[in-house]
């Protein structure tokens, strides 16, 4: 098993899957299209999938082929073609969410390797086992776990493990929410969803916003276009460079300038009254920068509490 991790990128169309191989994915995840969880991308075409592996495999890439959805009965049926298409041409993995797609993929495809979809909920070592037992030779484990839990499954098992480290970081049920389905009938689980979970919502009194770290408020005031907001200075580091973050948009503020912070301490308030800034309105979701040197380098734009 390689030391150095394995970069992998979403390739959602063929631009995207340019874009990530040449700035240097190790390998790239897409979808044909149907059965995969991002029915909203492009995707590919059989023609394209095709094109695909073999500009992957000349850059020295592999392309693992999505097949995640919770798929009824008839589309199971369905499948075969599409995993001997994928075995035919070369593709190296499919990524697979339900254990009678698992099977069929095994038929189908035997000389494809079966990778088991963070859908699939593994969250302990005894699982990863049993899914290296019944062939597969990786789990994308649940996007919930925490890096201890991680080690821990990495300890007890051997097989190949993944997770996710950027994008949709879905952590309800690892991923099996049906919050999208319930309020806009477009189910998650059939690659459609509309990512409500991220929508400002309020909670009576005001959601709190915390202290990523400790330091000196700087500065604790209403401000022109970034409305209540507080700034805490954090030092300089020992790579000689001062930090600051900024929480913006805040309806209301629980500290005040000059006092001392520690991580994790309630600064101010989303989600209630209060919060005047140039557009009008706000105060329901919160804006977060970091700053290096003053410079905002790292804009994390609204995130909604």
């Amino acid at each position: 098993m390689p030391n150095k991790p394995e970069l992998l990128s979403p390739a959602g169309d063929p631009e995207r899957l340019q874009m990530a191989v040449r700035y240097g994915a190790d390998a790239v995840y897409l979808a044909g299209k149907s059965y995969g969880m991002r029915a909203k991308c492009g995707n590919f075409s059989d023609q394209e999938l095709a094109e695909a592996v073999k500009f992957c495999h000349e850059n020295g890439v592999k392309v693992y082929v999505t097949a995640n959805v919770l798929a009824r009965t008839g589309e199971i049926r369905q499948m075969p073609p599409f995993f001997e298409l994928c075995q035919d041409i070369g593709v190296d993995a499919f990524i697979l969410g339900d254990l009678g797609v698992f099977k069929a993929a095994e038929r189908y495809a035997p000389k494809v390797e079966r990778h088991i979809s963070t859908q699939m909920g593994v969250v302990s070592a005894d699982t990863a086992r049993a899914w290296y037992d019944l062939g597969a030779t990786r789990v994308v484990l649940a996007r919930e776990l925490s890096a201890a839990e991680i080690r821990a499954i990495r300890a007890g098992s051997t097989i190949e493990l993944e997770a996710f480290a950027h994008g949709a970081l879905c952590m309800s049920v690892s991923g099996q929410c049906y919050f999208s389905a319930m309020l806009g009938g477009r189910s998650g689980n059939r690659g459609r969803c509309a990512q409500t979970c991220r929508l400002p919502f309020a909670a009576p009194g005001g959601t709190p916003v915390y202290a990523i770290a400790d330091g000196i408020v700087s500065a604790a005031a209403a401000v022109y276009s970034y409305g209540n907001c507080v700034q805490i200075s954090h030092g300089t580091a020992d790579d000689g460079n001062t930090y600051d973050s900024l929480y913006a948009h805040l309806s209301s503020i629980a500290v005040s300038q000059g006092s001392a912070v520690t991580k994790g301490q309630v600064i101010g308030y989303v989600g209630n009254t209060g919060n005047v800034y140039s557009t009008g309105g706000g105060g329901y979701h919160l804006h977060l920068e970091l700053r290096v040197n003053r410079a905002r380098v790292n804009p994390l734009a609204y995130v909604p509490q």
